[in-house]
């Protein structure tokens, strides 16, 4: 049996807060870790731009749902993908 990994996000699929802000229109929502260092403000940033945008979970939760469903048919793909070529 063969096993491979490898970090999905931002890799096959896009950052979360990338589309995040596709889906919402808030350019804000693309700042990462390189922008804002501090994991924790960068966190309170995303939440007080979700606040001041009138975004709640169930909006969030729609975007990642979306996202999920995405992420689930590539895996589908790309798994089919290795048993065919039997790798």
């Amino acid at each position: 049996m063969k096993i491979a990994c490898f970090d999905m996000e931002g890799t096959l699929t896009p950052e979360i807060w990338e589309q995040v802000a596709l889906d919402t229109g808030i350019e804000g929502f693309n700042k990462t870790t390189r922008d804002i260092p501090d994991y924790g403000e960068l966190m309170d940033f995303r939440l007080e731009l979700m606040a001041s945008n009138n975004l709640g979970i169930s909006d969030m939760q729609k975007i990642f749902l979306t996202r999920s469903k995405r992420v689930f048919r590539l895996l589908f793909y790309l798994i089919h993908f290795m048993n065919l070529h039997h790798l």
